[in-house]
């Protein structure tokens, strides 16, 4: 029976070493998946509001569909891979990705009220724009904004 429990628990040691690590591409792909998936549902939102005639329909719908193939490429490259990576690290890469954006909302949030002199008319001035890119300059706004140009995925 010992040897049983014993083969057993070995068996299960050796599926568990099975899964390998992800590399940095992997689980730069998992935070990014999450990232971009919020934005798409932020975009979608956006779009919901608009007429389909108004100029800004056009936009946000060009944004809608280069999230949504940045999505499909990031899920090309990793769900293939899935099975054979260790799911614990993909998974705190997919939280790390909630908390940054969460971060990211509330930073928005004081860059917004400190920059409002800026906008005037119901206008974004070309001064409000800077003031929020100054204001956001960030090694968490780096991270974001680096999801929107998966370049480390080998295809």
């Amino acid at each position: 029976m010992r040897f049983l429990v014993c083969c057993l628990a070995f068996s299960f040691a050796d599926a568990a070493l099975a899964q390998s690590l992800p590399t940095d591409a992997d689980l730069r792909t998992a935070y990014c998946i999450t990232v971009t998936k919020s934005q798409l549902a932020i975009t979608q939102e956006m779009l919901g509001g608009e007429h389909e005639s108004s100029p800004t329909f056009t936009v946000v719908q060009k944004i809608l569909k280069e999230q949504a193939d940045i999505v499909n490429r990031l899920q090309s490259y990793l769900l293939p891979k899935l099975s054979s990576l260790n799911a614990d690290s993909l998974l705190l890469a997919s939280k790390r990705a909630v908390v940054d954006l969460e971060q990211a909302k509330a930073a928005a949030g004081v860059c917004a009220s400190r920059c409002t002199p800026h906008f005037q008319n119901g206008r974004w001035t070309p001064r409000w724009s800077a003031c929020m890119d100054e204001c956001q300059a960030s090694p968490l706004e780096t991270r974001l904004r680096a999801c929107r140009t998966p370049d480390w995925l080998p295809y």
